[in-house]
């Protein structure tokens, strides 16, 4: 038995070696290893209390040594983890060597007497104790016992007075524990009682010791994860107890914040009264009873944390322990986010000046095609009149000249008006059936009068077998190949022109469409001066002319190439130019369209228009309808009822909005032509009258717009406001003979002239 005790003995004093100088996380191991020692040395002194021989009562003896060597040395750990204060690893294995050396020394009892000069065997009232003269060993140990128990002292009083530990009232409570063993101590070699005190003191210390760690809150619980947290570099928090008193901070947290630093523990925060602490601790009483709280940003001098708050719990959720305050660095973030914010301020600025530009814009071009438009009216209108009632040659050469002067400035205000539609998005395709020979005959009769004054030939050489009528926005085919035609005149001086249409029989282009569609490629082939191929690029910039120098004297504006290709995009295709300068050019484009009757469209047999063309001969007259004309320009009323003249009907006029108001109110009329820009009341506020009126007869009579603005959405502004329908200036005959038999009632027409 003896062999085993001393077996037992020694393997716990390896262990304690182990423990005492390995890497774990001391804050665990010290409290547990107390109360182990405590067990050992209470165990010896039990057992040497129902000791019957010599030899058994000084193995229990060695056995209480085997603790009691060690309880000084954790004692003091414990403090010094305690108190924040790291023992360097060298000292605390030094200490240990110590504490192991005078264990080894009382196991040699009996056999020298370095530890005991002698030892005797004694009973009293039932129990067995050991009269012992001490050797100088023991004296050693004596030594060791007081400065390990002043050092612990020592420590925490000065934790005391500098309430700077993780727990100032578990400091307390354990300086309180270390009294009480001392002063057992001390009272029991001064008195020299028989009766071994220190044992009842160690019982009670392990079970206070016990009670103290079971009942310490999760900071003490959780040191070691504390510790971790305090050396991460990019972490800071802040805890407070269940009474919001301050138990601790990471130093990364008294680096944000400096009045930490002479924060006391276990009281409360002391802040600044600037402190953006404070309105983090005011949303305390509105945390949720779990989870974080949500975060917001606070600022610590230059460094913005993102802070939020969460309570703490025990191990078992049962009861709330306090609470933590936790803090990451996130201004490289933030700095970035209002760097994200301020440029997407300056995109919403550019943005905002460029729709101000974007309106300043159409303003001036809605101006211009007022201000143009108006005497461009007049002068075609008038001019229209003259070709209609002249008898004279000469006269009508002159207006010939003067039509197609006007419609040369016509077609360049319109280009500038096509350009507005499209880069504002509201020009749109608008589909409708035509005949593919119909288009064809109309371009050629556009071009071939410019291509013989130049003495250039024209040759529009079409597929007999292409479909005879298709279905898509003739209009704008007719106006991209008319831009590519004029163009092409424009800069040949020399050969001529070559227009070809033709069915695509590449496969790939055919082999995603069904047999009611048509792929069609339209080439415009010159024999002009060509382009350089520096000047590919600016070919479709809008307001760009090519080689200034050799074309200064080629009229335009620059802008039929970029109108040609927008207009390509919208229906879904795309310019493309093969070109040799000084030899010529080819400009092609490839277009999808619906067939509504598949039967060919034949030879293509082009024919040429007379050498004058007549002016328009309205086909119908209405003797007995009632037209009311108001304008503020004089000589814009005096051209209109010019060209309604071969109409025969009755027509009152006005020149402001409540002429029209005080006319409407005493005749019914059958058409109303209304100017928009007028002094006073404009176009649409006096339609807007006029509904509202509920008694003036007119009050449901058609209402056409008379206006110069032919910008982007104006048809569609019109008729939101209520009119029936829109016109231009200047007014195309054409268009206005069919308005007038649109709408007036079919009783009041008769065709014929």
């Amino acid at each position: 038995m003896l062999i085993s005790a001393y077996a037992a003995c020694a393997f716990a004093s390896f262990l304690y070696i182990v423990y005492l100088t390995s890497k774990a996380k001391r804050q665990n191991i010290y409290p547990y290893l107390t109360c182990v020692v405590m067990l050992i040395c209470n165990t010896g002194y039990l057992a040497l209390a129902v000791s019957k021989t010599e030899e058994a009562a000084i193995l229990a003896n060695d056995l209480t040594y085997m603790g009691g060597c060690f309880m000084p040395l954790l004692q003091l750990f414990i403090a010094a983890e305690l108190c924040k204060i790291n023992i360097p690893r060298p000292v605390r294995l030094i200490m240990v060597s110590f504490s192991f050396v005078v264990m080894c020394l009382v196991f040699s009892t009996g056999h020298s007497d370095i530890y005991y000069r002698s030892i005797e065997l004694r009973q009293a009232y039932g129990a067995t104790y050991l009269v012992k003269e001490y050797g100088p060993a023991h004296n050693a140990y004596s030594i060791m016992l007081y400065a390990y128990m002043t050092m612990t002292f020592v420590l925490l009083i000065y934790s005391i007075r500098r309430k700077s530990t993780v727990s100032y009232i578990t400091v307390r409570k354990y300086a309180i524990i270390m009294f009480f063993i001392a002063f057992v101590y001390i009272i029991e070699r001064a008195t020299g009682t028989k009766a071994e005190l220190v044992p009842f003191a160690y019982l009670i210390s392990e079970v206070l010791i016990i009670r103290i760690y079971s009942s310490l809150d999760m900071y003490d619980m959780t040191a070691n994860v504390m510790n971790v947290w305090e050396k991460m570099e990019t972490y800071a928090y802040i805890q407070l107890d269940r009474n919001r008193n301050y138990v601790g901070s990471s130093n990364l947290a008294k680096h944000y914040f400096n009045e930490l630093n002479d924060q006391k523990i276990d009281f409360p925060l002391t802040l600044n009264p600037g402190s953006p602490l404070n309105s983090l601790l005011g949303n305390l009483d509105n945390l949720p009873k779990e989870g974080r709280s949500e975060p917001v940003k606070i600022r610590a001098g230059e460094i913005i944390l993102s802070a939020s708050l969460n309570r703490l719990y025990s191990g078992t959720k049962e009861q709330e322990i306090g609470y933590v305050m936790e803090f990451f660095d996130v201004t490289k973030e933030e700095k970035y986010l209002e760097s994200i914010k301020s440029r997407n301020i300056r995109l919403a600025v550019a943005e905002a000046a460029a729709q101000q530009a974007n309106i300043a814009k159409n303003r001036f071009l809605a101006n211009m095609s007022h201000e143009i438009r108006t005497p461009v009216n007049t002068i075609i209108g008038m001019n229209e009149i003259i070709l209609r009632d002249s008898t004279e040659d000469e006269i009508k050469e002159h207006a010939y000249d003067v039509k197609n002067a006007a419609n040369t400035l016509l077609g360049i205000i319109n280009q500038i008006l096509d350009l507005s539609k499209i880069e504002s998005g509201k020009m749109e395709i608008e589909k409708n059936e035509y005949r593919l020979n119909d288009l064809l005959t109309n371009l050629y009769r556009m071009s071939i009068g410019r291509a013989k004054s130049k003495g250039l030939s024209l040759d529009f050489q079409v597929e007999s077998d292409l479909p005879s009528i298709l279905y898509g926005d003739d209009s704008k085919i007719k106006q991209i190949i008319s831009n590519l035609l004029t163009n092409a005149i424009k800069y040949t001086e020399e050969g001529g022109v070559v227009v070809r249409f033709e069915r695509m029989k590449d496969m790939e282009k055919q082999k995603n469409t069904d047999k009611n569609t048509l792929i069609m490629r339209v080439s415009v082939e010159d024999t002009g001066i060509g382009i350089k191929k520096e000047d590919m690029i600016k070919l479709f910039q809008p307001f760009e002319r090519l080689d200034m120098e050799k074309n200064r004297n080629i009229e335009g504006t620059g802008l039929g190439i970029n109108i040609t290709q927008r207009l390509l995009f919208m229906m879904g295709s795309k310019l493309d130019v093969k070109s040799e300068y000084g030899e010529g050019s080819v400009f092609s484009f490839i277009i999808a369209q619906s067939i509504r009757d598949q039967s060919p469209v034949g030879e293509f047999k082009p024919i040429a228009p007379r050498k004058r063309l007549k002016a328009h001969k309205i086909g119908f007259t209405a003797p007995d309808a009632e037209i009311l004309v108001i304008d503020d320009n004089i000589v814009n009323i005096q051209v209109f009822t010019g060209l309604l003249k071969p109409v025969k009907c009755k027509i009152d006029q006005g020149t402001s909005g409540d002429i029209c108001l005080a006319k409407t109110k005493e005749k019914k009329y059958d058409i109303i032509f209304l100017d928009e820009m007028m002094p006073g009341k404009s176009g649409t506020q006096t339609l807007k009258e006029l509904r509202e009126d509920r008694d003036n007869p007119n009050a449901e009579t058609v209402v056409c717009a008379l206006t110069a603005d032919a910008l982007s959405g104006a048809r569609e502004k019109f008729i939101e406001a209520g009119f029936n329908d829109y016109l231009s200036k200047p007014v195309n005959i054409e268009e206005l003979e069919k308005m007038m038999k649109k709408t007036l009632p079919p009783e009041l027409v008769r065709t014929g002239g």
